[in-house]
């Protein structure tokens, strides 16, 4: 199971709201959540942008999708 401090996904939404285009007429983000030997990697992308955030650490490996909507 990944685990996501409450701290650091509130954070991470408020780099999606600053840096990525609003909802309407583009499609919402595609977020995917990936864990493993190297850490945590939170990615979004939506249409020609992407983010990337990285944690270092140890975690079992499991990768998550998810979409936001508003």
């Amino acid at each position: 199971m990944i685990e996501l401090p409450r701290a650091l996904a509130r954070q991470f939404r408020v780099f999606l709201r600053r840096c990525l285009q609003p909802p309407g007429l583009r499609q919402p983000p595609i977020i995917r959540l990936h864990a493993g030997p190297q850490g945590l990697e939170m990615t979004a992308r939506q249409q020609e942008c992407i983010i990337v955030y990285q944690q270092p650490g140890k975690h079992a490996r499991e990768t998550l999708f998810v979409t936001v909507h508003h």
